[in-house]
């Protein structure tokens, strides 16, 4: 059974507004305007990781597909060598909302760039 990506990235949304997950304030502005986003949908021209129809008729769920995408990919070195990328929710969160809005007429997505600063190990 595939996982539900835009659940665990809504999830980890709520979890930094709540306090549970810790998080700076660009981090908290992040969670909040993809929550605020989430509730305004009904009247807005963007909507989030709908079910789309690619050109071989195929269905799929964007923010889901890449999501899944990534976590086929393996790593090529050191002692991880040979094991999948699993995401951690943080990473989720940032490829579903960066490929899942998209424009409810056309499907085109949302956001064009994302601006992402990791510190070193922790997972990039």
């Amino acid at each position: 059974m595939p996982k539900d990506y835009a659940k665990i990235a809504n999830k980890y949304a709520q979890d930094v507004l709540n306090g549970t997950i810790l998080a700076c304030k660009f981090v908290k502005m992040a969670c909040q305007r993809h929550i605020d986003d989430m509730q305004r949908a009904d009247d807005w021209p963007f909507v989030f990781n709908p079910l789309l129809t690619d050109t071989d008729g195929r269905k799929y769920r964007p923010g889901d597909r890449v999501c899944s995408f990534l976590e086929l990919l393996r790593h090529v070195k050191g002692k991880w060598r040979g094991k999948p990328f699993i995401l951690a929710p943080w990473q989720v969160f940032i490829v579903c909302v960066g490929f899942g809005w998209v424009r409810k007429d056309d499907g085109t997505r949302r956001f064009r760039e994302m601006y992402l600063e990791v510190p070193r190990k922790n997972g990039k």
